[in-house]
């Protein structure tokens, strides 16, 4: 029976991505990498902000619901966090992705220590469409690691050498990786004294003058994307893309930005396949998922290094850690 389960799997899982798939990639991409993710990120604004604003009635309700184990996502929802908290988040977020981004960038990418993404970004790439799209909420910069480090060519949408400005055109259709970041990067940048949206790479400090252009959890993000040029132009290629797509592959992503997730729900509500492949994913994702798309799979972590399968409602459970990435090419 087990054999004839992880048949079913490979199967499914090739045959809903005959197709180059969009990808879209959450922060379960690069935690391997050791960039962390929500639950240190909620631990290291506690440290550094519980005293600061403890007086500030806005970040007692954060700080109590943290404390009370609620995610960082959940915790910053319905709270009007704005001005100097707002920046102090954005700033505090920015300094410890960063730091952990460029010891991977020192430690490894230096040494072209090739990654499992290489290895799916290489495959993508030998197809007869030739580039790939990849969306992605993450502001590390493992993904354009991973195309550097495999001679992949890369379209951000940012064009310059030092100072990068953004690029309105059409995505490239050949040879390329186009890299939609629709929570902004740790490269971009809002000048305060001209208000200039910039990309400046390898940043070991924020510059002075300016403030990391990145979309922190909570309510007030998606009035962020919705009103800020870079944002609006990167949101807006990101939809046709997924439009455009005829089958989505997602990697280490949760479900839990409704404004980005929403139009790829109408989409696989339609019938377009879709594979996710990710550690762990929520009750109330995996119910997203289930209502909404007609043709699917998941692939999440179980016990005794196996992986738990949903396929079309049904479940099984097959020997294997197919749910990273590594093993999960072994399908494809």
């Amino acid at each position: 029976m087990e054999d004839k389960n992880k048949d079913v799997v490979f199967k499914t899982v090739q045959a809903y991505i005959t197709d180059t798939p969009v990808v879209l990639a959450g922060t379960g991409i690069s935690i391997p990498a050791g960039i962390p993710g929500m639950n240190e990120l909620s631990k290291y604004l506690q440290t550094n902000l519980k005293d600061k604003y403890a007086n500030n009635p806005n970040w007692r309700k954060i700080s109590d619901r943290l404390d009370e184990g609620i995610d960082l996502e959940s915790a910053l929802t319905g709270i009007d966090v704005k001005g100097d908290i707002l920046t102090d988040i954005v700033k505090l977020t920015w300094e410890l992705v960063t730091e952990y981004d460029l010891n991977f960038f020192n430690k490894k990418v230096l040494l072209r220590e090739r990654q499992p993404l290489c290895e799916l970004l290489t495959k993508l790439m030998s197809t007869c469409y030739n580039n790939v799209n990849i969306i992605t909420t993450n502001y590390d910069r493992y993904i354009e690691y991973c195309c550097d480090i495999c001679g992949v060519k890369i379209d951000n949408r940012f064009d310059g050498l030092y100072l990068k400005t953004l690029n309105n055109d059409e995505l490239k259709k050949k040879d390329v990786v186009n890299l939609l970041k629709v929570h902004g990067s740790l490269d971009t940048f809002h000048s305060i004294e001209t208000k200039e949206n910039i990309c400046i790479p390898l940043q070991y400090k924020i510059p002075n003058g300016f403030i990391p252009e990145i979309v922190t959890p909570g309510s007030n993000k998606y009035q962020t994307i919705l009103t800020t040029d870079t944002y609006v132009n990167i949101f807006t290629k990101s939809n046709e893309i997924i439009n455009n797509a005829k089958c989505y592959l997602c990697i280490g992503y949760g479900f839990n930005d409704s404004q980005i997730q929403q139009n790829i729900l109408r989409n696989i509500a339609m019938g377009k396949p879709i594979v996710v492949v990710t550690k762990k994913l929520s009750d109330v994702a995996l119910s997203l998922i289930n209502n909404k798309a007609q043709r699917y799979i998941v692939l999440i972590e179980a016990p005794q290094n196996k992986t738990r399968v949903i396929i079309d409602k049904q479940e099984y459970e097959i020997d294997g850690e197919y749910w990273k990435l590594e093993n999960f090419l072994e399908i494809i």
